[in-house]
């Protein structure tokens, strides 16, 4: 009982101090945007400005807060997973058609920044399983590769379904990713390299998206893509036979 209660004392800690570099990244990570923000708008207050001076600022504002958005996203998809790991609910839906109502947002940023964006699905691409937590992972690696693509890159997006399972990959041509890092690019608030004048993300982006591959049984990986930059593939059981076996039970 000694042992058993020292060792729930030292989890209790840890799990304390975990939350506590938590909370102290997430203030860091969050003051920066908001710190441009406020800036940029102070600047442009101090004196007229012409109609393009205006809409060059307020396009930078908009990718700003959308950054935000996106972190928020991930912030409360990280607290209820530490909250409850079993919360997670599980949805009957078909990935490429998520993909296609999700996406618009992303498409509208990388035009502004002269990225194409090219989508290609095919095959089964029904499944079962959290669906919010696996579309923001497919919005994450989108903004990632946005984010590290240069002027005039292309990103590939490919769904393919087969055998009870999909496989997503979204390729860019940016800077890639080193084999040495290929591993703790997925670990909170670590990130991959930048581009020169390019804001560094909130290293949230990936370490979630990989929870969300793991929570439905697959495996998310990065590699190098063919045209050029990172290649990030998720494979991904589509999680019905499980599904239908568990209702069948139950039953």
């Amino acid at each position: 009982m000694a042992d058993a209660l020292t060792d729930g004392l030292l989890k209790a800690r840890l799990e304390r101090e975990r939350s506590s570099l938590l909370i102290a990244g997430i203030a860091h990570e969050l003051r920066s945007p908001i710190q441009n923000l406020l800036g940029e708008t102070e600047v442009l207050l101090m004196r007229d400005r012409s109609l393009e001076e205006y809409r060059a600022v307020l396009v930078s504002h908009s990718d700003e807060i959308q950054d935000l958005a996106r972190e928020i996203d991930n912030l409360v998809t990280l607290c209820a997973h530490e909250s409850n790991q079993e919360s997670s609910s599980r949805e009957s839906f078909d990935l490429g058609h998520e993909i296609e109502l999700r996406l618009p947002r992303e498409l509208i940023r990388a035009k502004r920044h002269k990225v194409d964006i090219q989508a290609h699905s095919e095959g089964d691409l029904a499944m079962t399983g959290d669906r919010e937590a696996l579309l923001l992972m497919v919005r994450n690696l989108v903004g990632n590769a946005i984010a590290h693509s240069p002027e005039g890159g292309v990103i590939h997006v490919s769904a393919t379904g087969m055998d009870g399972e999909i496989c997503l990959t979204v390729e860019d041509q940016g800077p890639g990713v080193r084999p040495e890092n290929r591993e703790s690019i997925f670990e909170p608030f670590q990130r991959g390299q930048d581009l020169p004048g390019t804001r560094a993300g909130f290293g949230l982006g990936l370490a979630l998206s990989r929870e969300a591959v793991r929570s439905q049984g697959g495996r998310l990986t990065v590699s190098d893509s063919p045209h050029g930059g990172a290649c990030f593939e998720a494979r991904l059981p589509n999680g019905r036979v499980a599904h239908l076996q568990g209702g069948a039970s139950e039953g």
